[in-house]
């Protein structure tokens, strides 16, 4: 069950929503924009958009729950959002990758990490995903998770080839399986060269990964230190008992 929205937070939203300026990441926002590339038109308007974005979450995600039973429906309903919609538009371009291949990843974002590492671009590396990446906006997370869903669909749309999606649990309600790889099924039939490649990955607590083997680092490695791995035999094994 969903919990209520914080009074405080989102009369909060609102003043931020009304005066855009006045919300204390606005400077900090403004700077990462620039230093992206991003014309100060371009960054006034999307400041605008996504902090008025973020006042009318809480009602959305109200009915959304009073509405359907479904989750689907109601994370579609959720995502309805008008102003997240204006700032794809607005960005849309924006969500440009600087690697041959874009990355989706679910189960940590940790595993954001490892996809950038491996050569793949995840939506928090884009330009814009980027610089809202590195900002708080909202303590409540179900006022700005929204917007993130809004954005990894019209990234899903820019594929233009092979995207690499790196999995480390399958949870059917994830955004990943929900919603991004069915949107990915529909560009696939638009355009064949869009493939999807699978990569199950694994945690392991010694340290960085080898190359498709388990390494272990003598003396057991630092504890608390996590490494990423993916094994080619262990992805054969996976992919033979798991459908999409």
């Amino acid at each position: 069950m969903q919990r209520q929205g914080d009074p405080g937070v989102r009369e909060e939203a609102r003043r931020h929503a009304a005066d855009p300026t006045v919300h204390g990441e606005w400077g900090t926002f403004r700077d990462m924009m620039a230093q992206a590339g991003f014309p100060d038109d371009v960054t006034d308007a999307a400041w605008q958009l996504v902090l008025g974005g973020i006042a009318e979450q809480g009602q959305l995600n109200d009915e959304a729950m009073a509405r359907y039973a479904d989750r689907q429906e109601q994370r579609d309903h959720r995502a309805s959002n008008s102003w997240y919609q204006e700032l794809v538009k607005l960005i849309g371009d924006y969500l440009e990758i600087n690697t041959p291949t874009p990355a989706l990843w679910s189960g940590g974002r940790q595993i954001s990490d490892y996809a950038l590492a491996k050569g793949h671009t995840p939506l928090e590396s884009t330009p814009f995903g980027g610089v809202v990446d590195k900002l708080t906006l909202t303590s409540d997370w179900m006022l700005k998770t929204p917007m993130w869903n809004v954005l990894s669909k019209a990234f899903v749309n820019h594929a233009r080839g092979p995207v690499h999606i790196f999995l480390r649990a399958y949870n059917p309600d994830s955004v990943l399986i929900a919603q991004e790889v069915p949107q990915l099924r529909v560009v696939m039939a638009l355009n064949p060269a869009v493939q999807l490649i699978w990569h199950p990955v694994y945690a392991t607590a010694d340290g960085p990964p080898g190359p498709g083997r388990r390494r272990r680092r003598p003396g057991g490695g630092r504890p608390g230190r996590t490494g990423w791995e993916t094994g080619r035999r262990r992805r054969r094994q996976w992919c033979r008992s798991s459908r999409w």
